[in-house]
């Protein structure tokens, strides 16, 4: 079955286009919830481990999952 030409164009122009994902809120926007909190984020080769801003010289800091490493977090 042959679709005529100005229907085939007319509904590709009617077809939401693809605009990328949405990346939500920036850091800035976001409330904070829970001040004291902390996050880990577990990897097989390494873990990110983050502190409140002001809590450490350094807030965010990345540990390997060897035994000496996962005391070192401790």
């Amino acid at each position: 079955m042959d679709i005529p030409q100005e229907e085939h164009l007319q509904s590709s122009k009617t077809k939401p286009k693809h605009r990328g994902r949405n990346k939500g809120m920036c850091l800035e926007d976001r409330p904070v919830l829970e001040p004291n909190a902390g996050g880990i984020e577990v990897g097989a080769r390494e873990m990110f481990v983050a502190v409140p801003p002001g809590r450490d010289e350094h807030p965010v800091q990345v540990f390997a999952t060897f035994t000496e490493d996962l005391e070192r977090l401790a």
